[in-house]
């Protein structure tokens, strides 16, 4: 990092902004030509239809992501080359560096190589470091996987391990790529010898360097966010129609100096790897240069001259957003089956306890029973919240509605029939929001069966519903054209697909800025779920989604009530910042 850090941390930043530039929309540009093959606009998994057609999409699809796990190899093993010859040399020769590119590339399409790929776009992203590169920074487990997971005490443990279980491994592996580029191992075995040599002192050697390094660059990221608001705080006081200018500048150079701070921390981190793997006597060790004169002064340029072009189009972008944050956020704040915090989900306390926090709406999940009936229920079954191993398709309202729940907070409360829960949110005044949950009975016309229901309980006035389901959200439509209806997704990508919907709930893993756009582009709302953590909610908040469902409603309408007494775009600013930091 002495001799030539600041050569090799503008190749790493270059090659980031190729593929933020070039090969991130151009990958995008494949993968919706591939959807479109299958006649769809969009990733919609409750609409898949098999044909001769959509059978290719699966193996474009992939040809795709072997695509991606190219570049991402090539990328992060031509880093670890720029080291290697400033470690020689002093400076980085892209000449040198484009000569190693062939048989790289000859290496990287062997069967043999085939195990990296799961290593670099599964491995490391789930374990924390998707940042190394531009292309899997946003592979990591949905919050609604790993939020499920851990309601119930077993599954949490199991999801602890696994976890604890996979951070091991990546360690255990993370001499791989210093091995597979200063040697002529292929990828498995590279692998292999770095799962040999990690254990021991070695192994907690990486796992202190790692976290010194991490250490230091989080403070120096929030700090960078920080200082970033300043001018637009200074506006916000002197004059607070240029204010919208001067945030997306403002966001324009934090963006910047965030990915550049983020390619320091990469170098720095194989810088790491590829001294262990020298000490280890895995790598062929490099000779240190004794010269003292470095041609560091083209890559400093060129840093500084790609870092100021690259501020120029962020800020553009960001300049239409800014100018939008000066409305206070008007965000419908939906509690994701009642409110937890009092009460068992889904049963009358935790509605009662939503009524009583002022929560906006309350979501709930209805299903039906064995006798065709419906109650308010998320599981299939019984084991998480009554330790019972009995489906709920199986069981008849009367015993249903007999059974007690509980959850970890020590709550409890009897399972509630739907007709129950209506009647007492009616008595509440609160709104609904209520999931045709498949997995009970589901009858063939079950959805025509709730709609009867509720129109005898006089409870469909501004009632709303949503499914994961496309047909229960079309007849949905049918019987209630007046009535909004949404249609779930777990995971979206690339366009809204093509629903009878007034609005989409989108998980927050794939709730996008861009889904956001085309969902107002396709005139659908855009809701988002389930967003628990308080800086992600103040995000959403600042993002203007027309709903979010949480299971902390109470933070969620805190940061509301005080974003809409603000003035000026400073905290706004700041919200935003420190949210692309913790992303």
């Amino acid at each position: 990092m002495r001799r030539g850090g600041i050569a090799v941390v503008a190749f790493a930043f270059l090659t980031n902004i190729v593929l933020v530039v070039a090969a991130e929309p151009f990958i995008g540009f494949l993968f919706r030509e591939a959807l479109l093959l299958s006649g769809e606009p969009g990733v919609d998994f409750g609409q898949l239809r098999l044909s001769s057609v959509s059978l290719l999409v699966p193996a474009l699809i992939v040809l795709i992501g072997l695509f991606a796990f190219v570049l991402v190899t090539m990328q992060l093993v031509l880093i670890l080359l720029a080291l290697q010859q400033t470690a020689s040399t002093g400076r980085v020769s892209v000449h040198d560096l484009l000569i190693s590119l062939g048989g790289l590339l000859r290496r990287l399409l062997r069967v043999s190589s085939l195990p990296v790929f799961c290593y670099l776009f599964l491995l490391l992203p789930i374990s924390g470091f998707g940042f190394l590169s531009a292309l899997t920074q946003v592979i990591a487990v949905p919050n609604f996987v790993s939020g499920e997971l851990l309601k119930n005490p077993v599954t949490a443990a199991l999801w602890n391990l696994l976890m604890l279980a996979l951070l091991i491994v990546n360690i255990r592996l993370a001499l791989t790529l210093p091995i597979f580029a200063r040697s002529d191992a292929s990828g498995s075995r590279a692998m292999r010898v770095s799962w040999r040599t990690v254990h021991g002192r070695t192994f907690w050697t990486l796992v202190a360097g790692v976290l010194v390094i991490l250490l230091i660059a989080a403070p120096i990221a929030v700090t960078v966010a920080v200082a970033m608001v300043l001018p637009t705080a200074i506006t916000d006081h002197l004059n607070p129609a240029v204010s919208p200018v001067s945030a997306a500048i403002s966001a324009g150079v934090a963006q910047v100096l965030l990915i550049l701070l983020l390619s320091t921390v990469t170098v720095a981190l194989f810088s790491m790897l590829t001294a262990v793997a020298d000490q280890a006597g895995v790598t062929q060790q490099t000779e240190t240069s004794s010269s003292g004169g470095y041609r560091r002064a083209p890559w400093r340029w060129g840093l500084a001259a790609s870092a100021a072009l690259m501020v120029i189009p962020l800020s553009l972008s960001m300049l239409a957003p800014m100018q939008t944050l000066a409305s206070p956020p008007q965000s419908e704040v939906i509690g994701h089956r009642g409110f937890v915090a009092g009460g068992v989900e889904n049963t009358i306390p935790a509605l009662e306890a939503a009524a009583q926090a002022g929560i906006d709406r309350v979501e709930i999940d209805a299903m039906q029973t064995k006798d065709g009936n419906f109650i308010v229920m998320h599981d299939l079954d019984l084991s998480r919240l009554a330790g019972r191993n009995e489906a709920i398709k199986d069981l008849t309202l009367a015993e249903l509605t007999q059974i007690t729940v509980h959850d970890e907070a020590g709550h409890s409360a009897k399972i509630p029939s739907l007709e129950e829960y209506v009647v007492r949110a009616r008595e509440l005044g609160m709104p609904l929001l209520i999931e045709v949950k498949m997995g009970g009975l589901d009858s063939p016309d079950h959805v025509d069966l709730l709609v009867q229901q509720l129109k005898a309980l006089n409870a469909l006035d501004g009632t709303k519903f949503h499914s994961l389901d496309h047909t229960s959200v079309a007849r949905l439509k049918e019987l209630l054209p007046d009535a909004e209806v949404g249609y779930i997704l777990s995971f979206a990508g690339v366009g809204v697909p093509d629903t009878p919907a007034d609005f989409l709930v989108i998980e927050e893993y794939t709730a996008t800025e861009h889904m956001r756009r085309a969902a107002a582009k396709a005139c659908l709302k855009f809701y988002v779920w389930t967003v628990d953590d308080e800086l992600a909610q103040r995000v959403r908040l600042r993002q203007g989604v027309d709903a979010m469902i949480t299971d902390r409603p109470d933070t969620a309408l805190s940061s509301r009530e005080e974003m809409q007494s603000e003035t000026g775009l400073a905290p706004a600013l700041l919200d935003l910042l420190l949210g692309f930091v913790a992303l």
